[in-house]
């Protein structure tokens, strides 16, 4: 829904879809940060011992997109604000 709302934004110019667009592409920005803490490491009494990853396994690549996800929201915002939409 909200890739549809923010393409009809830019087919259209209209300010008001991109705000709105953009609240879901904030809001997936931060369910795709929550999903990539689980890799954060526990320092609980039953956790197992830090493992190490290859890129493509493993937090590397989870990283890469969750945060590639923040920073691309970011220059939206940045485009929409700068009224360069």
């Amino acid at each position: 829904m909200t890739l549809v709302a923010w393409v009809v934004a830019l087919v259209t110019g209209r300010r008001e879809v991109a705000l709105g667009a953009l609240t879901g592409w904030w809001l997936l920005s931060a369910v795709g940060l929550l999903l990539l803490a689980r890799w954060l490491p526990s320092a609980s009494k039953h956790a197992k011992d830090k493992a190490t990853d290859a890129w493509g396994s493993g937090a590397g690549l989870s990283l890469l997109g969750h945060v590639g996800m923040v920073v691309g929201v970011a220059y939206f915002t940045y485009v929409t604000f700068t009224d360069r939409l």
